[in-house]
């Protein structure tokens, strides 16, 4: 709330100019307009008083929905101009409506406001519990040991882990204090202020492309030290493994990596700041190492998210709606919509009527959040009798598709308050803003793009490699709007359209002909790279999904491969220190081989027909499902796969092989299976290759776990191509 008002009180420091005198007609607006981009609004409240509006072409995308009842035209200008933080200026015989460079700055001024208060808040709550905490002693830590060992008793007899218990005692140890801790110290106007998709990396002995540790946190590492020191001598005192291993299958991962090699002592402490949007939560992750670079703990705080709990309780909490207050419902297209994607309806493979597939595949003449979100909020204005300016972002698409059942007017406007959308019920009006215009605007998708994308997918149904990586650079990313991925889902488009690694995508997207013609034939060196190319590149090896593998020169398991899977070089500012090499090179091949589909579970599950499983997928779903006591979480590749209930046809892969020194590397792959006649071309008896090929893994596999025990089955890694 605090954020929503310093926001609007901005907008009237700003002064949004708007005419003295009513222009043209002087009597008062009647209008309702569904959602529609500025420029069609305008034209429409502009013929209704007789006065020219237009917007400039920055304003003319931005989607406005809007009910007047009787509202003086001077009002109802003014109205438009503050929803959308714009400023009225007189044209010819018109009006014209700007957003000036001050306004600009002064929305991304209150949008780093409003992060850096949300990291003061994160950083509030978790220095409350900080000093909730017990401060740590001798007595805590065998106290902390005894429930270890009951832990371990209980495990003992047990076939799968008890992981809520020892999560819980996860935060007690040394470094999860240590983690929550220099969270509390932080600065949330640096946190802030850091690069999106790029991790921010601190080091106590920094790297070229780190950052020396701050040094405020020198007396925490030291506190941790000693309390780790303790710990290991409570452990032994009791005689309880002080190592990762001995810990891994009873007490699970999380336990493990905070538990770490106990009795070594610390050499190198790493921070690592992370977050996958500039508005999303933070994590900050600390681990130690030793002098060999072996991991010694790590352990993760996590705040700041965007969803706050003052927001999460009033949805529990929410008081019952005032007597007989009417109920708002979606109808027409929106109710068609809501009702085609019921388990039943999708099983049934029932299309929607031609005329609502029309408008869904014309987003840029019928805006789609004409069809879902716009129609219940004129419904709550007219409710309420109260008149509707509403500056709707496509982030408010997904709250109005999670409203099936019938809500009141009340329960409907505070259900549909997204966090990142404001939703003020004052003075006869209901406005409707979002919190952060700035990132709403960036995230918009351009309706005449999604035309085009939509009717192709209806045209193709499964787009090939290059279409998705050209359509990825021209549509914002899906975790940051996923209207096209729900408008696609409504024309029952195969959900894998939009699986792939959004900067694989447009990294492919980007490279010329001839660059992409070298990458297949040969290798394309990383110095070649432009810069927006080469930025892809960064943010899937130094990003928060970055994952480097490494080739050893001995066998699994060596310290040279510890080191490079869990230990410090599994950082990637430590194994590649100064950047992405410049003599490093990319290369891709495309394998046109048979993938498995299955045909016993509902169309729209989880398990839909079109997810496909190679060769090896296939072979280690199998086996983890025939090993059951070796993979206890096993349930959640149910239910079972039949090899019987199988169809097998031709799927295309490109792997690209990121190649930064002879042994590291990145893989990462790209599947097109966009050929019309992919289904027809089906067949149910297993092809010979893949059935050996199947074989092949499945034998590699029961030789790799000859000698596992219950519970210490993790998901192999397959060697690089």
């Amino acid at each position: 709330m605090e954020t929503v008002l310093r926001f609007l009180a901005a907008g009237l420091y700003l002064g949004v100019i708007a005419p003295t005198q009513s222009p043209g007609n002087a009597r008062p607006v009647t209008i309702t307009i569904q959602a529609s981009a500025v420029s069609k609004a305008l034209k429409q409240l502009g013929a209704l008083i007789g006065t020219p509006l237009s917007p400039s072409r920055r304003l003319s995308d931005e989607i406005i929905s809007m009910r007047f009842q009787d509202v003086p035209v001077a009002d109802a200008m003014k109205r438009v101009a503050d929803v959308l933080d714009a400023t009225w200026q007189k044209e010819g015989s018109g009006y014209r409506l700007v957003r000036t460079p001050e306004q600009d700055k002064a929305e991304e001024r209150i949008e780093f406001e409003a992060r850096v208060e949300r990291f003061r808040k994160g950083i509030q709550a978790t220095s409350k519990r900080v000093s909730s905490m017990s401060s740590w002693s001798t007595d805590q830590a065998d106290q902390l040991s005894v429930k270890v060992e009951a832990l371990l008793n209980g495990q003992s007899h047990a076939s799968t882990p008890n992981y809520r218990l020892a999560n819980q005692l996860t935060r007690q140890l040394p470094i999860a204090r240590a983690v929550q801790e220099i969270v509390a110290h932080l600065d949330p106007n640096n946190l802030a202020a850091l690069p999106p998709y790029i991790d921010t990396v601190w080091s106590s002995r920094p790297t070229p492309i780190q950052t020396e540790m701050p040094s405020s946190t020198g007396p925490i590492f030291e506190e941790y030290q000693r309390e780790q020191a303790d710990w290991v001598n409570a452990l032994r005192r009791r005689r309880l493994p002080t190592n990762t291993s001995e810990l891994q299958a009873l007490l699970g991962s999380d336990f493990s990596v905070a538990q770490g090699i106990a009795d070594q002592k610390v050499d190198v402490i790493l921070l690592k700041a992370h977050s996958s949007s500039p508005n999303s939560f933070m994590t900050v992750t600390m681990s130690a190492f030793n002098a060999s670079g072996k991991r010694l703990g790590q352990a993760e705080c996590t705040f700041g998210g965007d969803y706050d709990a003052g927001f999460a309780s009033a949805m529990r909490t929410s008081q019952p709606s005032p007597p007989g207050e009417k109920k708002i419902e979606l109808e027409g297209d929106g109710k068609i919509l809501m009702e085609s994607q019921m388990p039943a309806n999708r099983a049934s493979g029932r299309s929607l009527p031609t005329d609502l597939i029309a408008k869904i595949a014309h987003p840029d003449r019928s805006d789609p959040l004409s069809l879902m979100m716009s129609p219940p909020l004129v419904q709550a204005a007219e409710a309420k009798q109260l008149n509707l300016i509403a500056c709707l972002a496509d982030q408010n698409f997904y709250s109005a598709a999670g409203t099936r059942a019938s809500l009141s007017v009340s329960d409907f406007l505070l259900r549909s308050a997204y966090p990142a959308t404001s939703i003020e019920t004052r003075d006869g009006w209901i406005t409707v803003r979002p919190n952060r215009p700035v990132e709403a605007r960036e995230a918009r998708a351009d309706r005449r793009v999604l035309g085009q994308y939509l009717r192709r997918l209806l045209e193709k149904r499964r787009l090939s490699i290059e279409d998705r990586a050209a359509y990825s650079l021209l549509l914002p990313a899906p975790d940051s709007n996923s209207m096209p991925a729900y408008l696609a889902r409504f024309l029952r488009i195969p959900a894998t359209n939009f699986d792939d690694d959004i900067n694989v995508l447009r990294f492919y997207g980007l490279l010329t002909a001839q660059q992409r013609s070298r990458l297949m034939a040969d290798r394309l060196p990383i110095g070649s790279l432009r810069p927006d190319q080469a930025e892809y590149v960064r943010r899937m090896v130094y990003g928060s999904d970055g994952s480097l593998e490494y080739r050893a020169s001995q066998t699994v398991g060596s310290e040279e491969q510890e080191l490079h899977t869990t230990g410090i070089l599994s950082e990637a500012t430590e194994s590649l220190p100064t950047g992405l090499p410049v003599d490093g090179s990319v290369s891709a091949k495309a394998d046109d081989s048979f993938v498995a589909f299955r045909t016993d579970e509902p169309s729209g599950t989880s398990g839909d027909s079109t997810n496909e499983l190679a060769a090896t997928d296939l072979a280690w779903r199998v086996f983890v499902q025939d090993h059951p006591l070796l993979f206890p979480r096993a349930s959640s590749l149910s239910p079972r796969i039949e090899l019987a209930k199988l169809k097998f046809a031709r799927r295309l892969q490109m792997t690209f092989t990121f190649q930064f020194t002879p042994r590291l590397f990145l893989i990462k792959t790209l599947e097109d299976s966009s050929a019309e006649d992919f289904l027809k071309s089906a067949q149910s008896t297993m092809p010979e290759d893949f059935k050996k090929q199947l074989d092949r893994e499945y034998e590699s596999l029961t030789r790799a776990y000859a000698g596992a025990k219950p519970g210490q089955g993790v998901e192999p890694v397959h060697p690089p191509p």
